[in-house]
């Protein structure tokens, strides 16, 4: 207990001279519970500082949860970047080998089989105008 409180206490307690000579009243000193007296800023400082405490607290957990969340959008992002680059670079990659192969298979028939490619040139135009004419008329 510290001397703020002792004397509080002191100036709470009631003296047995001052208790006069009526015979009610029979309290002595030793019964008497002395409340000790708060001083209500202290409490209200210690609410402030509690509410201080988890104010910092849970804007540290926001704070962090932003941190994390940023984060994991960067990764993401990277990630379906990686893979999108991967993606083109192997279609790309894809088109040119078809590309070639068809100007080698084309170079190659048109040197051994020259008849057999105008066969087929023919043929894919002639299936190409009977398409046509059918889808004109239908049109009209």
């Amino acid at each position: 207990m510290d001397a703020a409180q002792q004397d509080n206490l002191r100036e709470n307690t009631v003296p047995p001279t001052s208790q006069g000579n009526n015979q009610q009243n029979t309290a002595s000193p030793a019964q008497i519970v002395p409340m000790p007296m708060r001083d209500p800023q202290a409490s209200s400082e210690g609410a402030q500082h509690k509410m201080k405490d988890a104010v910092n607290e849970y804007a540290e957990r926001a704070t962090d949860l932003a941190i994390k969340a940023k984060d994991t959008a960067q990764r993401t992002y990277q990630r379906a970047r990686r893979q999108t680059v991967e993606g083109y670079s192997m279609t790309v990659a894809r088109a040119e080998d078809l590309g070639r192969h068809a100007r080698e298979w084309v170079r190659n028939t048109k040197e051994e089989r020259p008849l057999q490619l105008l066969a087929m040139i023919a043929g894919a135009a002639l299936v190409s105008g009977i398409a046509i004419r059918i889808w004109r008329s239908r049109a009209s």
